[in-house]
């Protein structure tokens, strides 16, 4: 495995994989959830529903860790772990630019449409740890 630095990786980043986060419940155990991401410069945006487990966690206690790994050689991934920020404004934006980033124009305009009230809030990441890492070195010759 190679350690790789998060500029190394920003190419992989603007992939369409899943990213796992994670956050904390109040006894302490944690909640891993698949979600969309966006990232750039640096900066790691996930949108939640307001209410919702990640939000109650998060404005509990704002540490969270997102892991985008791919799941076939080279097993390309990304940790990226700090304290999150919390905003509504941006949030029904973002959501918008994900689905067509993650889903097909239809599928992303049935999303969009299914899920207009469903209040949102904006998770921004800055990292203040990161892991990166490929397996590029066990390629066969």
């Amino acid at each position: 495995m190679r350690t790789r630095t998060l500029a190394q990786m920003a190419g992989f980043l603007q992939e369409k994989f899943l990213a796992v986060m994670a956050t904390t419940r109040q006894d302490g155990t944690p909640l891993l959830s698949p979600v969309w991401y966006e990232y750039a410069d640096g900066v790691f945006w996930v949108v939640i529903n307001q209410g919702d487990a990640k939000d109650r966690h998060l404005r509990r206690r704002p540490w969270l860790t997102l892991v985008i790994a791919e799941q076939a050689f080279p097993y390309r991934g990304v940790e990226a772990a700090g304290k999150a920020a919390l905003r509504d404004d941006g949030a029904l934006e973002a959501t918008t630019r994900m689905a067509h980033r993650y889903l097909t124009r239809e599928a992303a305009r049935s999303y969009l449409a299914k899920t207009t009230d469903i209040p949102v809030r904006l998770v921004q990441l800055r990292p203040e740890r990161i892991r990166a890492w490929d397996f590029l070195d066990f390629a066969n010759p």
